[in-house]
């Protein structure tokens, strides 16, 4: 998974070891590096961001990683749907 905002000469890719078009931790990577470097978060990533952290509130865990692997697939691509 891989963003680009050259307005900010800013860039990221970020690997998995396996074929998954929805990464939702690479997600996760992307958008805390984008707040944290105040580069706008692009809306896909946002909205899985979004996603995660309803997931979180509904299993009732405070651990990002646990909620997203209680994620299904439908999920994820609900949140990359808008």
């Amino acid at each position: 998974m891989a963003f680009a905002n050259p307005e900010f000469q800013f860039s990221i890719a970020v690997t998995v070891n396996k074929l998954n078009i929805v990464s939702a931790a690479s997600a996760l990577v992307i958008h805390t590096v984008c707040k944290t470097l105040g580069v706008p978060v692009p809306s896909h990533i946002h909205n899985m961001e979004t996603r995660a952290r309803e997931i979180m509130r509904r299993e009732k865990t405070n651990d990002i990683f646990s909620a997203l692997k209680a994620a299904s697939a439908s999920d994820f691509a609900q949140a990359l749907s808008g």
